[in-house]
């Protein structure tokens, strides 16, 4: 039987704003970002979510808190491998800057297989088969989550906003991706 995990980018913060590469950066929500999550939670009503899991990063616990509540639950867990991937130098700087300042590459830089391989442990511990978990995380593991499952061919996935849902299955050991919820 599959488990199905509805992944959550985090609400808005002032660096989204700025167009500021955040990683690690422990940011909050702004204003816009908690009526993200409210409408994000708004959702996920209804679809049988037995559990939130969330990053460590506050910008995603202030998201998971509020799906939770609205779904009735006791709290969220968290984990810290669903943790932002880290952008080493190029945090507090626009992604064009960064990589203008360091074209050989950003120093500190997380790389893609990395993410993925910490991200997918994290939905191994707390997929469930037959039931429905939400996972409140960052653009950038969601976008490697995305690629490793073949989603997207290419290595850049379309843009999403915050509070933005996308669908996985996890079955036989195997994430795949599934058409986005409605």
């Amino acid at each position: 039987m599959d488990a199905r995990i509805l992944l959550v980018r985090h609400g808005e913060t002032d660096w989204n704003t700025d167009g500021l590469v955040q990683g690690r950066s422990d940011l909050p929500l702004n204003a816009r970002g908690l009526v993200q999550a409210a409408e994000a939670a708004a959702a996920l009503v209804g679809r049988g979510i037995r559990r939130v899991v969330s990053s460590p990063l506050q910008r995603a616990t202030q998201t998971a808190e509020v799906i939770a509540e609205a779904l009735g639950l006791d709290g969220f867990d968290v984990d810290d491998d669903l943790v932002e991937q880290a952008f080493g130098r190029a945090e507090g700087l626009r992604w064009a800057d960064a990589t203008a300042r360091y074209p050989e590459g950003v120093p500190g830089m997380e790389d893609r297989s990395s993410v993925v391989a910490r991200a997918v442990a994290a939905l191994e511990r707390w997929a469930v088969p037959g039931e429905t978990i939400a996972v409140v995380t960052h653009r950038g593991v969601i976008n490697a989550l995305r690629l490793s499952v073949g989603e997207h061919p290419d290595t850049v996935t379309p843009a999403f906003g915050n509070a933005a849902i996308h669908e996985l299955v996890l079955a036989d050991g195997r994430l795949r991706a599934v058409e986005e919820p409605g």
